[in-house]
């Protein structure tokens, strides 16, 4: 990913490098209305040429010359039936041209991008400086379960990307991780019955599973869940070593973790901002909203 930087706003805004095609895109005055459309939402053929008050096959032209530049795609999640709808790329354009070569070289993200705060710890001078620790996907531990939820690294790996780098391995199942290992900044994914380091945090976190892992508890507002679309984002000192920190997305199920990650990735500020219950502590339970077998949204409870 490329960034452009204000510098006096101190804003960084992601940016495609653009070639010729895609200058060739920009240059009539048609595609740019299509973009600045599907800017605001997704729509199909008809209705971006209705809008426009131009002919299907005008905005069909135009519009494909905009998917072969990468400026427009499908928008997957809205179509249906046969009925394409498409989105515009939200990104800047800049044009380089070859002959103007670079004049600064390893730059660091952290010296335009101020790590967000709930990741303090987590991303030093530039880098990842933790370890995501996911369940291993054969059964194991005292439940004999494996988690189907380690997909969700890249998730959380995408957040990280936007602070820092990795040099260093950054997933590690949980039967792989020592005691040494343990001590280390760690980003757990996944309920105690999938992963086992989830196990042995448990007891520590202001909220928390019960005994079995069939219930949320938070000794925060004295609730408790027990919903499968139910998960918790939790940040606390690391029990192994009280100088670094655990960062929990856990789920009872599988959706309850994806809706975690969701928030995670999603809701970064609402996170911070703390439970609602007690802003000092920032642990929060979401209830995941399904569509089509995906989280598309997440309500926070407390």
């Amino acid at each position: 990913m490329t960034l452009i930087v204000d510098e006096k706003r101190k804003r960084a805004y992601p940016t495609l490098l653009a070639d010729e095609l895609m200058l060739k895109a920009v240059s009539h005055p048609l595609r740019i209305r299509i973009l600045e459309l599907l800017a605001h939402k997704s729509l199909y053929l008809s209705e971006i040429a209705r809008t426009l008050n131009t002919n299907e096959q005008k905005v069909f032209y135009h519009l494909n010359l905009l998917k072969k530049a990468g400026l427009v795609v499908e928008d997957k999640s809205k179509s249906h039936a046969g009925l394409k709808y498409f989105k515009t790329v939200k990104k800047g354009l800049a044009y380089i041209p070859p002959y103007v070569n670079s004049s600064l070289v390893d730059i660091k993200l952290s010296d335009f991008i101020p790590v967000h705060p709930l990741l303090e710890g987590f991303i030093t001078d530039g880098r990842i400086t933790c370890k995501i620790v996911v369940g291993a996907p054969f059964p194991h531990g005292m439940w004999n379960k494996g988690s189907r939820s380690n997909y969700l690294v890249a998730e959380v790996a995408s957040v990280l990307g936007r602070y820092g780098i990795s040099k260093d391995r950054l997933a590690y199942l949980d039967v792989e991780l020592d005691e040494s290992d343990k001590k280390d900044n760690l980003i757990v994914i996944a309920g105690m019955h999938v992963n086992t380091i989830q196990e042995e945090l448990n007891p520590h976190l202001p909220i928390r599973f019960d005994k079995y892992g069939t219930k949320i508890i938070s000794e925060i507002s004295r609730n408790e869940y027990n919903d499968d679309d139910c998960g918790f984002v939790v940040l606390a000192d690391n029990p192994f070593d009280p100088e670094r920190k655990v960062l929990v997305l856990a789920g009872i199920e599988s959706v309850g973790t994806k809706a975690a990650v969701f928030a995670f990735k999603n809701h970064i500020d609402k996170i911070w901002k703390g439970n609602m219950y007690d802003r000092e502590m920032k642990a929060r339970v979401v209830r995941g909203v399904e569509s089509k077998g995906e989280i598309r949204e997440v309500v926070f409870l407390e």
